[in-house]
């Protein structure tokens, strides 16, 4: 499967990730789906805590991620603008 890059409009593959798939363009997330008990697995980076969202009470552990590190948690608000598969 293949997603559309909102940035530059490549056709990305959707590539394994844990227990679900995420899709990487342009140095940041552009896709990403729940894994296999539901759950979505949001990665501090395109996390609205994180280092690129704007909500003021930052988490304590990816406040300041801002690229792509393969670290995140299943409690993470998705930033606006990012797509989930289902």
């Amino acid at each position: 499967m293949k997603v559309k890059c909102p940035k530059c409009g490549a056709e990305v593959p959707l590539v394994r990730f844990g227990f679900g798939w995420v899709a990487h363009c342009c140095g940041e997330i552009i896709c990403n789906s729940r894994d296999s008990s539901g759950k979505l697995f949001v990665a501090c980076s395109e996390c609205n805590r994180g280092g690129n969202g704007d909500d003021k009470d930052k988490c304590s552990c990816g406040f300041r991620v801002k690229k792509w590190n393969g670290l995140g948690c299943y409690l993470g608000i998705l930033l606006e603008g990012l797509e989930v598969k289902p």
